[in-house]
């Protein structure tokens, strides 16, 4: 855990720099209100004041020019008048859907992700700029929260039982898993041990056991024999596109079949299954698609940690609960044609950015991609 004071310390310094780099002179602006309401100084403000010894009655006001007094044609502050001049105000950016580059300057990347196949389908646009002009979001690193932190905690301890052993027994597995929380918990998770997390701590600990048993559970009872966590797979379809990604968990079935499941985590399962249900599971089909030979077709399904559930295509050992009515190769064949119609277009220089529907408009298949977007700020959505 961070130290606090030291924590204080830092972010003092980090607005010390400003000053300092400061080599002619300073301007600081101080809003009054924000949305109507009013607004204290910057906690910097009275450093300044207390280190300049300056007087909120004498040194402060002959320092200082008001907004109002700008406005009004009085604007002289330290010897100098300072005017406005008049802006013309800009329309507001709307949404581009159309965009254009020349002939030949996009091109396919080497090798192709299942992310990256989702997200040129959902929006052209956000896949040139994120893997062609390799333009990514600026701001601070944040530390992972809510289903995303106990999604990669939890995924993080399933990935390190299966790189110590390929046959657990379910209850060996608990056992280990609870040692590995508890090991693991101040480097990934660190937010559970602060003061008031007790009872939140002991209910993920107590989804955590529950999952791994579960897990386990059902890969003895399938007789299914465990690979690899973590599985890197690539493959290359007959137009020399190559295709790679990693498999969270690789297995195998008594036959020798190959079986991927997908662990995830989630409030809900429902979506899972609907994209099966659909025939839009694009990242299964595509790493079943990657292992899949005629004689021993691959089997995929997503384990959902957080409600002990498996949602899989059809597999002769899996009871019938666990089975979705999917066609995985068809799933894989509709997005391949889809992928290479749209980089056939930008490829010709015709980009298309694509906006969540309108009320009554049909949304894309896939969904919309502007949710955890980027970019909204450069096609317009994000101005709407």
């Amino acid at each position: 855990m961070d130290d606090l004071d030291r924590h204080r310390h830092l972010e003092l310094s980090s607005w010390r720099q400003a000053v300092c780099n400061a080599a002619k002179k300073l301007i600081l602006v101080v809003p009054e209100q924000d949305g109507g309401e009013p607004l204290s100084p910057h906690p910097f403000w009275e450093n300044i004041v207390a280190a300049m010894g300056l007087s909120e009655e004498i040194n402060i006001p002959d320092m200082t020019v008001s907004a109002s007094q700008l406005r009004s044609g009085d604007g002289h502050l330290l010897d100098r008048d300072i005017s406005l001049e008049p802006v013309a105000e800009n329309a507001a950016m709307e949404f581009q859907g159309q965009w254009n580059a020349p002939a030949g300057a996009i091109g396919r990347r080497g090798k192709e992700s299942p992310s990256g196949m989702s997200q040129l389908i959902k929006c052209p646009l956000a896949w040139v700029l994120n893997h062609v002009l390799k333009i990514s979001a600026a701001g601070s690193p944040a530390l992972s929260e809510g289903n995303q932190l106990i999604g990669s905690f939890c995924h993080s301890i399933v990935e390190d039982l299966i790189n110590e052993s390929r046959t657990w027994k379910p209850e060996d597995a608990v056992a280990r898993a609870v040692e590995l929380f508890d090991a693991r918990l101040g480097e990934m998770a660190a937010a559970y041990l602060l003061p008031g997390m007790e009872a939140e701590r002991e209910e993920l600990l107590y989804r955590l056991r529950r999952a791994v048993s579960d897990l386990f559970g059902r890969i003895d009872g399938a007789k299914l024999s465990v690979l690899e966590s973590e599985r890197c797979v690539e493959r290359t379809d007959a137009a020399g596109q190559t295709y790679r990604g990693y498999i969270d968990i690789s297995l195998e079935d008594a036959k020798g079949n190959p079986v991927v499941w997908d662990m995830k985590w989630s409030n809900r399962s429902k979506r899972r299954r609907e994209e099966m249900e659909k025939g839009i599971a694009l990242q299964l089909a595509a790493y079943c698609w990657m292992l899949d030979n005629d004689d021993l077709p691959a089997f995929g399904a997503y384990y959902m940690l957080a409600q002990t559930e498996l949602i899989s295509s059809h597999a002769p050992w899996l009871p019938p609960e666990s089975v979705v009515n999917c066609d995985l190769k068809a799933t894989w064949e509709m997005v391949r044609e889809r992928y290479e119609a749209i980089i056939s277009d930008l490829m010709d220089g015709s980009v298309e950015a694509i906006a969540p529907p309108d009320d009554g408009e049909e949304e894309n298949d896939f969904g919309s991609g502007c949710v955890f977007c980027d970019y909204g700020k450069v096609c317009g959505v994000g101005y709407e």
